[in-house]
């Protein structure tokens, strides 16, 4: 026997001599078979994988397009007072006439007055500069006055009010209420009366069923190209298992019209040209992302 083997059994020996040593061999050994039973299990997983590609689900994306121009059917802008006065009451005057002015001229033209909204109404200080001489007053130490240059003091005050309002004009069916000429009269009108006009914008009234129609048919190319696909790659579709959508309603053309000509006429006998507003198209465009699962 060996001095190695002579060791071993006399550690062995030495775990046997007590219950306690015994108790701690037994929890040892209890380790050692459970850690070889667990390397022996994952032994046996891996080698079921091997040659097995991993079963994660395959998927195709496919993107369908598709856009619309459509006739706007609807005109809206803006009218802008403001009015000045040496107080509240008199600048209030004023925009108040001047309101009564621009809402009997959209009624003329057959504007309803449903279609014409407040949207803004505010009143507010005017200031202007007020300039005071200087204090003068300057001694020499001899006693004799000193002759200095003038100055002024410029403070700033309350001299007036100013009322804004702002009124937004919606006509529908334009084809019919808002022809060409129509629209070109309403305008030129209002800016013979001093009345300031804005924000001259052409939409489509029902644009969600315009936006609903597009999507649709983008959603089918974007279907027919996935059928194309799959056959192609020799794969059968599965469930749409993502969706995504970019969209826009834009509308190019956007017009102002300002009526601040009126004001600089001096020859009250000369005609306000009115003015020329296309209504254009609007193009609706829609760009759907579909994906599926595939097998």
């Amino acid at each position: 026997m060996n001095d190695n083997e002579t060791k071993s059994n006399t550690f062995i020996q030495w775990l046997q001599a007590t219950p306690l040593r015994k108790g701690l061999l037994s929890t040892i050994l209890i380790f050692v078979a459970l850690a070889m039973v667990a390397k022996t299990v994952l032994l046996f997983k891996q080698a079921a994988h091997v040659g097995v590609s991993d079963d994660y689900p395959q998927s195709v994306t496919v993107t369908g397009k598709a856009e619309e121009y459509v006739q706007p059917d609807t005109l809206q802008f803006n009218i802008s007072i403001n009015e000045e006065g040496k107080n509240v009451t008199e600048a209030t005057t004023k925009a108040s006439d001047k309101t009564k002015q621009a809402i009997a001229v959209l009624k003329a033209n057959g504007v309803e007055e449903k279609n014409i909204k407040t949207t803004n109404y505010s009143v507010s200080d005017k200031y202007d500069s007020v300039s005071q001489p200087c204090p003068v007053a300057s001694i020499s130490p001899a006693g004799d006055m000193r002759t200095i240059a003038p100055c002024t003091n410029t403070t700033s005050q309350i001299v007036g009010a100013i009322v804004y309002q702002t009124l937004e004009v919606k006509i529908r069916d334009i084809a019919k209420n808002a022809t060409t000429d129509q629209r070109a009269k309403l305008v030129g009108e209002l800016a013979a009366a001093n009345v300031k006009t804005d924000g001259f914008t052409f939409t489509v009234f029902d644009l969600d069923a315009v936006k609903a129609r597009v999507r649709a048919e983008a959603i089918q190319k974007a279907k027919d190209d996935a059928r194309v696909l799959a056959r192609n790659l020799g794969v059968n579709l599965r469930t749409i298992s993502g969706f995504s959508e970019q969209g826009e309603g834009g509308y190019a053309p956007y017009m102002s019209a300002r009526a601040e000509s009126a004001v600089m006429m001096k020859d009250a006998a000369m005609p306000v040209p009115a003015p020329q507003l296309p209504a254009g198209e609007q193009k609706v465009t829609s760009v759907i992302t579909l994906t599926y699962l595939i097998k």
